[in-house]
């Protein structure tokens, strides 16, 4: 090939290379590449399942506090809690704490244990160091997502640590981190593993190389393509060896004692382990082949000294009675439609909020 020839060919090639750039990007990965859409979906690559990420809009009457906001005012019930007490599946309400203060005509001021201490770790210091004991909950609720509830309770904890309830205090005012998304120019990797993906998932269920697994329901449960995709995390997946007897004693053991603890001061303990994505739909996977999640069947019998709220058994209630969107199509976050349902049912008076379950109904 002379040089002309090649010049043009390179030319061509470079045209060609910049107008499918421009055609996929505008037409399949922009709204997932400029961050418009939830998490698995832009992970997967999977557009054709992307759900618009709405706006925050918080529009009912009573919304929780945070430990600025208490000044003189009651402390009705303290949440400690992960990404989905931070409200982080956006969208309508996305706070189950305002519908736990709505519902209830409660004062709920929320601690996210994010970074410096464990769950657990959290509360034994709120109670040695006097923080239950000044403010006064009469409720305390533990939030957490399933798949991390064994690496959060299931160990051995020092009952007896406490710190200076100023440090705690300062700690947990200061703001929080802010970032800036990238940005996004319509030449990129992410239009080249598109068309990669989406080939693989042909194949595979999370595409050979993807974080992000893709499962046929029986039915529509989803708002987006035909609704029978499910969308799930890795990490999701691969904690079901935890879920063992042993760790989930101890994880039961360590609430109990918890609550003993919180009793002597008149505060009753709440624990809400939320159902992961895969473990709430995995009944209605075609040819599933998963084991079965067995942290709610181990934990359901166990004797616990604190309230449980079951939030698989809750939210397939409301699978079964039609609902879809139960958890945003392409997140691992649940919509608003999940944080109704439960606080709708569960009613903080201390005593046997929910329901009695048939254990036989969930083997």
């Amino acid at each position: 090939m002379n040089y002309k020839k090649f010049s043009l060919v390179f030319i061509i090639s470079c045209i060609f290379f910049v107008i499918l750039n421009a055609f996929i990007y505008n037409f399949f990965t922009k709204e997932i590449l400029t961050y418009k859409t939830h998490d698995l979906s832009r992970m997967g690559y999977l557009t054709s399942l992307a759900s618009t990420l709405q706006a925050e809009e918080r529009n009912l009457p009573r919304k929780q506090m945070y430990l600025d906001d208490i000044n003189d005012n009651p402390v009705d019930l303290l949440v400690i809690g992960d990404s989905f007490a931070g409200g982080l599946g956006g969208g309508v309400n996305p706070f189950f704490q305002d519908f736990i203060a709505t519902y209830n005509n409660l004062n709920v001021v929320t601690i996210g244990a994010f970074e410096q201490y464990n769950f657990i770790d959290l509360l034994i210091i709120l109670i040695n160091s006097g923080w239950i004991e000044k403010y006064k909950p009469r409720y305390v609720l533990i939030e957490s997502v399933g798949r991390n509830t064994v690496k959060r309770f299931s160990r051995n904890f020092d009952f007896t640590q406490s710190a200076p309830v100023e440090e705690i205090i300062s700690f947990y005012k200061l703001p929080p981190a802010t970032g800036t998304l990238p940005k996004s120019f319509f030449i990129n990797t992410g239009n080249l593993k598109f068309l990669l993906y989406n080939f693989l998932y042909l194949f595979s269920e999370n595409a050979f190389i993807s974080d992000v697994h893709k499962f046929r329901l029986s039915k529509p449960l989803f708002s987006v393509s035909d609704g029978k995709d499910l969308l799930v995390i890795r990490k999701a997946l691969n904690k079901f060896k935890k879920y063992t007897p042993e760790n989930i004693s101890l994880l039961n053991s360590n609430l109990n004692i918890i609550s003993n603890m919180l009793q002597e001061k008149n505060t009753k303990l709440y624990f809400m382990p939320i159902v992961d994505k895969f473990d709430l739909y995995s009944e209605f996977i075609e040819d599933n082949p998963h084991p079965k999640n067995k942290f709610f069947l181990l934990l359901r019998p166990l004797d616990k000294k604190y309230s449980f709220i079951d939030t698989k058994v809750l939210l397939l209630e409301s699978i079964n009675d039609g609902v879809k969107d139960v958890f945003h199509p392409d997140d691992t976050h649940w919509s608003w439609r999940a944080s109704e349902k439960i606080f709708k049912v569960i009613k903080f008076t201390g005593g046997k909020e929910q329901p009695p379950i048939n254990l036989n109904d969930f083997k």
